[in-house]
């Protein structure tokens, strides 16, 4: 609606996208901005040939790794940077796990990614999962919930992203 300001005008507007056009950086990043992991080595192997497929593989990475092994603390060190957003969506205990064995991977996930129930420093975690109790396992109450459906499953994303308050 500006572009049709008189004061403003379209001409303003087409000499500032022209400009900033050629200011946008077309280069893939060096390092990956998404980091993907799967216990399966098939799944890792089928994530890359999507990327490709894709063509995104060149800002992707993908590995294979058992989630109970991983820790915030070595997201920097895979990734090459030190802010993350981690966005999980774990067995749910009906198809690949038992209810009990999904819960325990909640809790790892949660133990892994927040510290008193807070997003740990530099960690913004997500979780899609139809377990409704989900924040009750993590140790503290999400800042965000979002409903929606994972195919015909009805889920919740449950958003982790403000700082632990500091001990007083």
């Amino acid at each position: 609606a500006a572009e049709q300001w008189p004061l403003i005008g379209q001409k303003v507007f087409d000499l500032v996208r022209a400009e900033v056009r050629g200011k946008v950086d077309q280069d893939p990043p060096d390092q990956p901005f998404i980091f993907g992991s799967d216990l399966s080595d098939t799944a890792v192997a089928t994530a890359n040939l999507n990327a490709q497929r894709a063509g995104v593989a060149s800002m992707v990475r993908f590995r294979q790794a058992d989630v109970h092994d991983l820790k915030a603390s070595a997201l920097p060190k895979m990734t090459g940077f030190e802010r993350h957003l981690v966005v999980c969506n774990p067995p749910y205990g009906e198809r690949l796990l038992d209810p009990q064995k999904a819960e325990q991977l909640y809790r790892g996930l949660s133990k892994a990614f927040l510290e008193q129930g807070k997003a740990r420093p530099g960690i913004r975690f997500f979780v899609i999962t139809p377990y409704d109790q989900f924040e009750s396992l993590a140790g503290g109450s999400a800042d965000k919930r979002r409903k929606l459906y994972n195919g015909m499953i009805k889920c919740t994303l449950f958003q982790y992203f403000k700082k632990r308050s500091k001990d007083k």
